[in-house]
């Protein structure tokens, strides 16, 4: 491998990096949008509640819905992204690598309403 290919690899690396960092502060925002709205994300029931509509919420809790709404769009269109970008089997371990992460520092599996089987069909 030349100091050009090197170079190019340890860019895509950064990057990587930099946008599995992007991903994992976007679904902490969205934890605690959820926790802070007592919003069960772990379930597709959660998750659709907190898309539809005519969710009634305290009129001060508006602005955090409408702002949880638009992260999980967005972070809808960065897995998509990504997924274009590096493929199935790449994303999967980015994703999990996040979960993971969130784990540790004390966030529930899911809070996030990330569901890794429904999101790349495994059956586990």
């Amino acid at each position: 491998m030349d100091t050009e290919e090197q170079e190019e690899q340890a860019a895509r690396k950064v990057l990587m990096t930099r946008k599995e960092g992007a991903l994992e502060a976007l679904n902490m925002r969205i934890a605690r949008l959820a926790i802070a709205l007592d919003m069960e994300l772990e379930t597709d029931t959660g998750l659709q509640k907190a898309l539809e509509p005519s969710v009634t919420l305290e009129p001060h809790q508006r602005p955090f819905l409408e702002e949880l709404r638009a992260l999980l769009t967005l972070r809808y269109h960065m897995e998509k992204q990504l997924l274009d970008e590096v493929g199935n089997q790449t994303l999967h371990t980015i994703v999990d690598d996040v979960e993971q992460h969130m784990e540790r520092i004390g966030f529930k599996r899911g809070v996030d309403g990330i569901h890794e089987s429904q999101l790349f069909d495994d059956p586990n």
